[in-house]
Parts: C-alpha cells; structure tokens; sequence
C-alpha cells in the first residue's frame, strides 16, 4: 500500500492554516454529509465526475469486504463507533485498481491539503474532511507510552538539507528550523514497520527519509479500519515540528530526528460549535416552558393508551414497584538513542545499516 508519504510541506501554505476557511464548513454541523456525497464531490473535483458511480462501488465493496471481518473487533475497543464511521475511517485506507490510482480517496485529501491554491483545495475536499475528522476525533488518541515515547515516519522522497538549493521562502530541514506536516501523516510506534514505505531507486534500494518524532506527539491507531492490516497511527494535518537533527544521506536514507510542538487541532472551532448547539436552551421564558412541559403530558398519555392496548402492566413512580435502570458498560520496544548516530536499523535485504 502506497500510503500518503509524500504530504509533509508545501512553503506557499504557511500562512493560510485550514482554520481561516471555517465559513466552508459551517453547514455541516446541521447538514452532515453522507460519505456516498462526499466521495462522490472528490472524485468530481478531480476529473473522475464521469466515473463516480463506478469509483464509489469499488470503495465501499472494500469497505465492506474489510469490515465484514472487523467490525466485531472495532466495537469491541470502540463502543462508540457505528457502523458508518467505520465506513468512513476505513474508505481513507482503501486503494483502487492502477488506472484509477489518483482517485485514492488519500491521494486526493492529502494532495488538496497542500495545493497552492489552499482555498479551492478545501473547498475540494470539505465534506469528505469533514466527516473524516469528525469521526476520528471519537477514537481515543494515541499517545506513544513511556517505553516507546517516539512515532516513526517514513517518505518516498529525500528531503533537502542544503540551504543553499532554497529560495527565500522555503527553509531546509536543518537543526533549529520549523516545518509542517500539512496533510494527514501515517507514523508507525515500531521504526522496522516504518522502513518498509521507504522508496525504491532504479537499482531496486532503498531510497526516502525517516523521520523519529518525539515531543507533544499524538494519533490515532487506525490498525483495525486499515484493509492491509498495516499497524497505523494517524496524525491530524498541520502538525508543526522542530528540527532537532538532521544526518546527510546514508545508504540513500536521509535521517531527521524531530520534536513536535503543541498546535491546536485544525476546525476545533466548528466542532465545538455543534457540542454548543446541542446544549438545552435553558433561556426559556415561562409560557415556552408551559408550553413544553404540555407536549410532554400529551406525549405521555398517548404512550399510555398505547400501553393499555398492548395489555403492558404499568408502573406508578409512586409504588415500590419502580422500574429499575442498569447501567449498561458497554511489541517490539522502540529506543530513541540520545544521537542517531549510534542507532541501528535492519532493512528487508538483512543488511545493517549503521550511522
């Protein structure tokens, strides 16, 4: 599975973050989308509008095929997850025949999250963001535990570490310096795991950059919705990092050690809007409540004549007979070297790699 590697910076977007395009999504939280509609605009946006019906069946019946097997095990560790947030999560995972690769519904989230033209890139992808992140965002978070206190990430590409092959607006990936991940981020808690989406040069090694990030560094493990069963931790866009370290390539393999800086989650505004919005309004006046409190007597004695019909014994509040309520409850081992420069790491040909 060739996953969204290559997203980690776009210069040109620094100053315009997801959050100063609110006003897209402000309808969502009364009109969610569906993922069918929001599929269905992606593959639009980017050219496949003729073959949307088509794309959409070859997703779901992935979807579908995948959470045949899984979905049991997802709400075992996820109560809260229905069955349509599953499809939501696992439709990122999925990958369409060759042909219809640039109409991945990844390949298209993460290459509008760092296109120059940042507004109509959002405007692209918002309902499928939307929902993305909106259902993410009921999983726990994934936060690397004391013995593993790092997240591994690898690219396909070598990122530049010459200052001098930069323009004024980019900034090399040197010690000191600050970067973005602007789109969605796949990382890995195992650093062999992470060696295996290196790329490839022409004479078949391994070729890319490995990043180690460390600091205020959280995800969400998407293992269970991912269709190739590959162990995954998500990140959110727009993860802000400092270059710690930087070694030039060795073995082709450029290795940079990050710590990930506290930035905000992106469109926490709007969801935090709909949590307001479903608040009981308690600024009521009087005859609203009477008013209220009327439909409520009328609905309670209509369910009371039903219950007559049917012959169900009722219950006074009043008697000892109440009705009773029950809750219903529903490694390998990372190490960080103080230095990269002593670590070891195995790539698939069983060759050690030292640096």
């Amino acid at each position: 599975m060739s996953l969204h590697h290559q997203y980690i910076n776009n210069e040109s977007i620094c100053e315009s973050p997801i959050n100063e395009f609110e006003d897209i999504f402000e309808n969502y939280n009364d009109h969610p989308p569906s993922l069918k509609e929001a599929l269905f605009d992606m593959f639009t946006s980017s050219g496949g509008g003729y073959k949307a019906r088509s794309l959409y069946a070859q997703i779901i019946s992935k979807v579908n095929e995948h959470l045949q097997k899984k979905f049991t095990s997802i709400q075992k560790k996820y109560p809260n997850i229905i069955y349509e947030d599953a499809q939501i999560i696992t439709s990122y995972t999925c990958e369409l025949n060759k042909v219809d690769y640039n109409y991945n519904p990844y390949k298209i989230l993460n290459t509008n999250l760092v296109s120059n033209d940042r507004e109509n890139g959002i405007r692209n992808i918002s309902k499928y963001l939307f929902i993305f992140l909106k259902t993410l965002r009921k999983l726990d978070r994934y936060y690397p535990d004391k013995n593993a206190r790092y997240l591994y990430r690898c690219i396909t590409k070598q990122v530049e570490l010459n200052r001098d092959s930069f323009n004024n607006k980019k900034i090399p990936y040197l010690a000191g310096e600050t970067k973005f991940f602007w789109a969605f981020s796949s990382a890995s808690n195992n650093p062999q795991t992470s060696l295996n989406f290196l790329g490839k040069d022409e004479n078949d090694n391994k070729t890319g950059t490995f990043f180690t990030l460390s600091g205020k560094i959280w995800g969400y493990d998407i293992t269970l919705f991912n269709v190739f069963n590959e162990k995954e931790i998500l990140l959110e866009p727009e993860r802000k990092l400092m270059i710690k370290e930087s070694i030039p390539p060795i073995n082709n393999v450029i290795y940079v050690r990050c710590k990930v800086l506290d930035t905000p989650p992106v469109l926490e505004n709007i969801f935090k809007q709909k949590k307001a919005n479903n608040k009981p309004n308690l600024n009521l006046n009087i005859e609203e409540n009477l008013n209220i409190g009327q439909i409520i007597n009328e609905k309670n004695k209509k369910n009371e004549k039903n219950e007559n019909k049917d012959n169900i014994k009722k219950f006074s509040l009043s008697t000892k007979n109440k009705n009773s309520i029950q809750d219903i409850k529903y490694d390998i081992t990372n190490i960080e070297p103080k230095s990269l420069k002593y670590s070891n790491f195995t790539f698939n040909n069983n060759i050690k790699k030292k640096i």
